[in-house]
């Protein structure tokens, strides 16, 4: 079985509050001895987005491998996969204030504003996923994860770069669809696009956790390794 820490719960909680709030005022006010001038009203909503894409793409991670740990509760017990599905829930629900106020500075609208926030929610489930799943067959995840999260962030916007801008070649912006960060700065109608796509991974994943769940509760006697 998988069980959740709460006082480790309860430290991501904190965690991800102050690195939203602590980014949210270091943008809006002259806090540092240098200026941000990459700031504007018109991308105040962007940059928050970012912030939120880097925790649950880097952070999370970190938090998802010490909140999850092998036990031998009995199969009804609560704390399942359902107690990491919580976290998610609970991560966007405190997030949508701060998306709120700087939706409005940005002047976005409704469906902008609630699919980005589905966005980084599909994010942080897919992440929450991989790692359930990996902590569920017994198999180190962050390795692989890190590099992955690493290549899909970094290779996509980097060879658009040296492609069109350095070369002339053609416009690879169409990879931004499998760059977490990159695909975060798309908040026109593509945004329900990524939104989607994400959230397929995502509930594959949890499929595959789902059964690794069950396999585990059918054998309640087996031994952690």
């Amino acid at each position: 079985m998988v069980r959740i820490n709460l006082q480790k719960a309860v430290a991501l909680h904190l965690a991800w509050l102050g690195v939203l709030s602590g980014a949210f005022i270091v943008m809006l006010s002259e806090v540092l001895p240098f200026r941000l001038t990459f700031v504007r009203p018109d991308n105040l909503f962007p940059c928050l987005l970012q912030c939120q894409t880097f925790f649950v793409v880097l952070v999370w991670p970190l938090f998802l491998t010490s909140l999850l740990r092998e036990g031998a509760a009995a199969p009804e017990a609560p704390e399942g996969p359902g107690w990491v599905y919580l976290q998610v829930a609970v991560l966007a629900v405190f997030a949508f204030p701060l998306a709120l106020i700087a939706a409005n500075v940005s002047s976005v609208g409704p469906a902008t504003l609630l699919g980005s926030q589905l966005r980084v929610g599909a994010w942080g489930a897919l992440v929450a996923a991989l790692f359930l799943a990996g902590t569920l067959r017994r198999r180190r995840t962050a390795p692989a994860y890190f590099l992955t999260a690493f290549l899909l962030s970094a290779v996509p916007p980097m060879l658009h770069f040296l492609v069109r801008e350095l070369a002339g070649g053609p416009d690879l912006s169409v990879l931004r669809w499998v760059s977490p960060f990159w695909g975060t700065l798309d908040l026109d109608g593509a945004v329900w696009v990524q939104t989607a796509i994400v959230a397929a991974l995502a509930g594959a994943a949890f499929a595959a956790a789902g059964k690794a769940h069950s396999r585990e509760a059918a054998t309640p006697g087996a031994a952690s390794p």
